[in-house]
């Protein structure tokens, strides 16, 4: 989550149930924020204990996958599914009345026509602020309308899984439902072995910034391909984000003019290009960071050219990275200092994966001199987020001897039926 916050407050291992709010108190955007973290854990740990990891009603499930007639053509019907107690929807029409795409090119997704393979989804969340809705600004508050709230989205995408050894008998056309959620238990596993990071501060000087800080860093390019992975770091949460309109070559057009009592870019300043295709995931490939070199009014030339396959939507600026693929994570231990006296240091256990999107997120004081957050502690902490959730959808086997598309299809969606229904109607 990006966004320009104080800290963000929420631990499920204290067992809180609400933020109560005392008169004459002064209002935190932590204790807020928290409250909305309480209800939704306490929603999808709910709803999971009831469906299970993914689930979806006969009646108004989506997500059923078709293959065209070429066998290369996957359709994913409309409805809503939940995974991990996420609701995930594919609507009939989107908010403007256009149909949204449901169909994908299976080839595109890595998969192959002589190869049985498994559709799943992939389902996370991002931010959403007044550069990607405009809708979010309150126009009342003048012309150039100052940012408030942001909001979360779920986002989810399919993909496809190849090798048969995980998850089926070798050449075997039916499915071996055991293995498959054997399969999907292991990516959903939350103590699977991950990086661990402790942010911490010189013993001598302490922070010595003189603002208040919320420092994020984050894995630019994991290591589930056999590089090494990469990190960047923001001070403001990477919260310091520009619209762009359009984007030609070194130089990106920005949209708009910049949000008021917001930083401003400048000569020199990190920057990363978002588009609509941007997964907390090592595929698509990661783009690199660009250094501003050059801005003339709403204009800003980078020090390299922007992929023309892209569709540009953010520019987000950091304020850390060696080089266009990042900062490397040292294999050793070694502390890497960000600034003021704030330094972090990796501490991944054996076969660790970094993945794009992981990050770490540590507030400073500039009262105190000091960091808070359980990235203090002395073994490091597990990254803060963002949370990637799996479900399979199906078993594809695309061979054109296989016989109608029914037989090629196999549905792997768990579908539960209500628990009441109208007097006179036979449950089913």
């Amino acid at each position: 989550m990006y966004g320009d916050f104080s800290r963000l407050t929420f631990n499920r291992a204290k067992s809180y149930t609400s933020a109560w709010s005392q008169q004459g108190r002064m209002q935190l955007d932590s204790d807020f924020n928290e409250q909305t973290a309480i209800l939704l854990d306490w929603m999808r740990t709910l709803a999971t204990d009831f469906m299970g990891p993914a689930g979806g009603n006969t009646d108004t499930a989506g997500f059923a996958v078709s293959l065209g007639a070429n066998a290369n053509d996957l359709s994913l019907s409309a409805g809503h599914y939940y995974v991990a107690g996420i609701r995930c929807e594919i609507s009939a029409l989107g908010t403007d009345g256009i149909p949204i795409p449901t169909t994908y090119k299976a080839d595109k997704l890595g998969a192959r026509k002589d190869k049985t393979y498994l559709v799943y989804l992939q389902v996370w969340e991002r931010s959403v602020n007044g550069l990607l809705d405009p809708t979010l600004l309150e126009p009342a508050l003048g012309p150039t309308s100052p940012d408030t709230t942001i909001r979360s989205q779920v986002v989810w995408s399919p993909a496809v899984i190849v090798d048969p050894k995980t998850w089926k008998p070798n050449g075997a056309t039916d499915v071996d439902y055991e293995a498959v959620d054997a399969l999907f238990a292991t990516m959903n596993d939350p103590d699977q072995p991950g990086p661990r990071a402790k942010l911490q501060v010189s013993p001598v000087d302490g922070y010595t910034g003189l603002e208040n800080q919320l420092y994020r860093v984050e894995i630019h390019r994991g290591n589930l391909d056999g590089a090494s992975p990469t990190f960047k770091w923001s001070r403001d949460n990477g919260s310091v984000e520009f619209g762009i309109a359009s984007a030609s070559g070194n130089d990106v057009m920005l949209a708009g003019t910049a949000l008021p009592g917001r930083p401003k870019l400048e000569i020199g300043d990190c920057v990363e290009v978002i588009d609509s295709s941007w997964q907390p995931f090592d595929t698509p490939a990661v783009g690199p960071l660009y250094t501003v070199i050059k801005q003339v009014d709403q204009t800003v030339t980078l020090d390299g050219a922007v992929d023309d396959s892209m569709t540009p939507l953010l520019l987000r600026r950091w304020d850390g990275a060696e080089s266009p693929d990042g900062t490397t994570v040292p294999d050793d231990g070694t502390p890497m200092l960000l600034e003021n006296g704030v330094e972090v240091t990796f501490s991944p256990p054996a076969g660790a994966q970094f993945r794009r999107g992981d990050f770490w997120l540590i507030p400073a004081r500039a009262a105190t001199g000091r960091i808070y957050g359980p990235t203090t502690d002395d073994g490091g902490a597990p990254p803060y987020g963002p949370a990637r959730h799996f479900a399979p959808l199906a078993q594809i086997n695309p061979q054109a001897d296989q016989g109608p598309p029914d037989q090629r299809v196999h549905d792997l969606r768990s579908l539960f039926t209500r628990l009441a229904w109208p007097l006179g109607e036979q449950a089913p």
